[in-house]
């Protein structure tokens, strides 16, 4: 994986730690669905009890066609979904229903009015989920969430999911990391695991550490309201690629103090992720100060080599990286 690869997996990381912690109840009518082109509709894939759907005879599998006499098929699931959670009820749903028989399937049509409601998603599994310690499950994701609960929300403990490819821990406001010494850990598909630990801000780190199992990432330092890093003494790795200096919103700039450069060591003020400006490179056992230009020696060079036999002082000169 590349420099920029890497830098996109963190940020989808990162956006996974918001969209995990999130407050389940909402408005809707308490079913999963998912676009199904042999129906021309949308697959009921879960019906949750006690909920609109399940109240009003929703079964698992059904396939809804209609809304109020609005064909669904050609509508993203995203605008369905909020057609079902926005659409003042009561209204009227279409299904097809599939009934299999000893010799055949047989299908019909059936309409529900179905008045949205609140989401019921939640289930207590054991101790006080409300005020007081307690194990919760989220019935539509399967997270888990257990410790210390304040008017039904986890202030206190960890969430996590049964696989344990997900799991966070610490303090939470409004079911978000937030405040010091919280930890996350996510394992996209067994081989790209990345963790963080130190000071949360909703949902996202603030100030401490963030690195992947695999020793290919390391970010260390304050970070901005996105998980960027920006501060005059940060620390990133990407893929071998070593930087030590200041960053702004996840861009290299000012002097850094230890950039790998070139299969060798920079030191020295940045443009862009680049040397640009008088600095000192370190190489194979030489020591190279002079000036950068957008990444190119440029001018005079003085030159100290480091040998068996003792240390040698040269000039050179370069004209666009290339040695005159």
């Amino acid at each position: 994986m590349n420099f920029y690869g890497m830098k996109r997996l963190i940020l989808l990381a990162i956006a996974c730690s918001m969209f995990l912690i999130s407050v389940a109840q909402k408005k809707g009518i308490g079913i999963t669905f998912r676009a199904d082109s042999s129906a021309k509709g949308f697959a009921v894939l879960r019906v949750l009890k006690g909920n609109a759907a399940d109240l009003a005879g929703m079964l698992d599998g059904d396939k809804l066609l209609e809304i109020n006499g609005q064909p669904l098929w050609g509508r993203s699931t995203d605008a369905v979904a909020d057609l079902l959670a926005n659409t003042p009820g009561p209204y009227t749903l279409k299904l097809r229903r599939d009934k299999e028989t000893s010799f055949s399937v047989t299908s019909e049509t059936v309409t529900l009015s179905i008045s949205a409601q609140v989401l019921n998603t939640r289930t207590c599994i054991s101790g006080d989920c409300n005020n007081g310690f307690g194990k919760l499950k989220e019935l539509v994701s399967n997270q888990l969430y257990e410790g210390d609960f304040v008017n039904g929300q986890l202030v206190k403990g960890r969430v996590y999911y049964t696989s344990g490819r997900v799991r966070f821990e610490g303090t939470f406001k409004n079911e978000k990391l937030d405040g010091p010494n919280c930890k996350f850990y996510w394992n996209r598909d067994g081989s790209e695991a990345l963790a963080a630990m130190g000071t949360f801000k909703d949902g996202i780190i603030a100030n401490g550490r963030y690195w992947s199992e695999n020793g290919k990432v390391f970010l260390s330092g304050t970070f901005d309201e996105k998980g960027k890093l920006h501060g005059k003494h940060v620390v990133q790795q990407v893929d071998k690629v070593k930087y030590e200096g200041e960053m702004a919103h996840g861009e290299m700039v000012g002097d850094a103090k230890d950039y790998s450069w070139q299969q060798g060591n920079y030191s020295g003020p940045l443009q862009v992720g680049k040397p640009h400006g008088k600095g000192t490179w370190y190489y194979q056992g030489r020591r190279y100060k002079g000036k950068w230009v957008d990444g190119k020696k440029q001018g005079e060079f003085k030159v100290r080599e480091k040998t068996a036999y003792g240390s040698y002082n040269h000039v050179y000169f370069f004209d666009n990286d290339v040695q005159r």
